[in-house]
C-alpha cells in the first residue's frame, strides 16, 4: 500500500503520533505548583513553577523573568507564610535551593527528592549578604 499525505490513513497515522508525543510530554513533566512573584526590597518580575521533569522536581523559572541585581542572591523554600516574612526571618527554617543564576531569563532550579513540599509556605529570593528580601511568592502544592 503506497501512503499519500492526502490519504485517510497517512492523517490517521499523522495524528496518533503526535498525540503519543504530547501524552509523552505530559507524563513526563507534570506541574506541582505555579506562582507569580511580589516585589519586596526590589523591583522583581515573572513567573514561576514547580515541575516534576522525569522523577526529578525542579524550580522553573518563566523566560519573563527580571530581578534588579545585587550581590549574594540566593533562592529558598521557606515554611514562613508570605505576610509573616521579613528580611531577618527569610532564611529560618527554609531549604536553600540554590544561588540565582541570572537576574533576567528563564532558568531552573533543583529540588532534593527528599524535600516534602508540604512542609513550606513560599519561595523566596533573598540577599543574604544584607538580610533583603528580593520577592516572594506563596506555595500552594497542586493535589496529586
Amino acid at each position: 500500500m503506497k501512503f499519500s499525505r492526502n490519504t485517510d490513513a497517512w492523517r490517521f497515522f499523522a495524528a496518533c503520533c503526535l498525540a503519543c508525543m504530547f501524552s509523552a510530554s505530559a507524563l513526563a513533566q507534570d506541574t506541582i505548583a505555579s506562582g507569580a512573584w511580589t516585589k519586596k526590597k526590589s523591583t522583581i518580575g515573572g513567573t514561576w513553577s514547580i515541575v516534576n521533569d522525569n522523577g526529578q522536581r525542579k524550580l522553573r523559572f518563566d523566560e519573563h523573568f527580571k530581578a534588579k541585581k545585587g550581590p549574594d542572591i540566593k533562592v529558598f523554600l521557606s515554611p514562613t507564610p508570605v505576610d509573616d516574612l521579613t528580611g531577618k526571618n527569610a532564611t529560618k527554617g527554609s531549604l536553600f535551593l540554590g544561588e540565582l543564576e541570572s537576574f533576567k531569563g528563564a532558568q531552573e532550579l533543583s529540588i532534593p527528592a527528599d524535600a516534602d513540599l508540604s512542609g513550606y509556605a513560599s519561595i523566596i529570593i533573598h540577599c543574604d549578604e544584607y538580610s533583603m528580601l528580593w520577592g516572594v511568592s506563596a506555595l500552594a502544592v497542586h493535589a496529586q
